[in-house]
């Protein structure tokens, strides 16, 4: 099963056109993004500009996402320029999508607002679906909402947007009857992507980055992984960082103590008497959970709005 296309589209009151410039910032400001674990490229030189698994055209780009989670890993990505709104295909199946296109999602949205303030546009671009009943329509998407409403743009009756080609945009995924929101759920297992969320909550929280090593032991790295940050690195928040990332790569005991999850660092900051950064962890990451138990059957809740994500 394929991933259905991401779509961004502006609105001011109703529908508008993509504004003039918006797509070449957009592939500029893509292109510009390169950390130690992402870098955005076009595909290899070595591939034929005619190869037809790729487009390079003034409105049709293909470009290679890299990034390393355990370790690198390539995705294609083909952003095209409907003039009406701009479409974003991720090549591969849904399982795929499930773990990647959540970040990519965010990845590119960040790189349209980037460009709205370079030409200085109203930021008032939102992300959606093509309507089912209707190819002039769109399924808006509600990131406000928890459970991700969708509202058509035209239709009456708005479209039953459901199933996992929609929803991995979103890190929307199946749990038997019920869903899991991995984007607000605390259970879900988090990557090197998630890096600067993390190291942020902590200094927001007040985090003293010198107990570093007692967190990584309770984290679940090994002592010897530890020791060797600290001889490599000299700086408290270099080792912080570095160990950080080499639990998000799931090194030594990590999934023994549940993996790198919300919910275990949030456990291992308590362990190491830190409980002032994780409350402020909790209750920034947990807040929309406040009123439920952690279990995993009340994390699944029964779906019950119209357009909600059904099984």
């Amino acid at each position: 099963m394929e991933t259905k296309p991401l779509l961004i589209v502006w609105q001011d009151k109703n529908t508008v056109p993509v504004p003039q410039g918006m797509f070449p910032l957009l592939i500029i400001n893509l292109l510009s993004h390169k950390n130690d674990y992402c870098t955005v490229d076009f595909p290899q030189s070595t591939f034929s500009p005619l190869d037809p698994q790729y487009y390079r055209y003034r409105d049709a780009l293909s470009l290679w996402i890299k990034i390393k989670i355990r370790v690198w890993k390539r995705y294609t990505l083909h952003i095209i320029n409907h003039y009406t709104h701009i479409e974003v295909y991720f090549v591969g199946s849904v399982q795929k999508a499930k773990q990647i296109c959540p970040y990519i999602r965010k990845l590119v949205m960040k790189a349209v607002s980037d460009s709205a303030k370079a030409i200085n546009i109203e930021y008032n671009h939102v992300t959606a679906f093509s309507c089912p009943k209707r190819s002039t329509c769109y399924c808006v998407v509600d990131v406000e909402e928890e459970d991700f409403e969708t509202n058509c743009t035209s239709c009456a009756d708005s479209a039953d947007i459901s199933g996992d080609s929609y929803w991995c945009w979103f890190g929307i995924v199946d749990c038997d009857s019920k869903i899991i929101m991995s984007d607000s759920g605390h259970s879900q297992v988090l990557n090197v992507c998630d890096l600067d969320d993390i190291l942020t909550d902590l200094k927001d929280g007040h985090y003293y980055s010198s107990d570093w090593k007692d967190l990584g032991l309770k984290l679940g790295l090994y002592d010897t992984t530890l020791s060797a940050i600290e001889s490599n690195y000299f700086d408290v928040e270099d080792r912080l960082r570095k160990c950080i990332v080499k639990w998000l790569q799931r090194a030594n005991g990590v999934d023994d103590k549940g993996g790198p999850t919300w919910t275990t660092l949030v456990r291992a900051l308590e362990q190491c008497d830190s409980k002032p950064t994780a409350e402020h962890i909790r209750y920034n990451r947990f807040k929309r959970n406040a009123n439920q138990s952690q279990t995993d059957d009340e994390l699944c809740p029964p779906t019950s709005k119209k357009n909600k994500h059904k099984p």
